[in-house]
């Protein structure tokens, strides 16, 4: 009924992460290198 998708890869090499890398911490940013999660919690 609904689909997710949660890409999340290192930038410029084309690597796939999975989800349980921001589970542990991680921290996403932009192409311009700024975090952006903040505006969303």
């Amino acid at each position: 009924e609904f689909f997710q998708f949660h890409p999340t890869g290192l930038a410029g090499l084309g690597i796939l992460l999975t989800e349980g890398a921001r589970g542990e911490g991680a921290i996403l940013r932009n192409a311009s290198g700024e975090r952006f999660m903040e505006r969303y919690a």
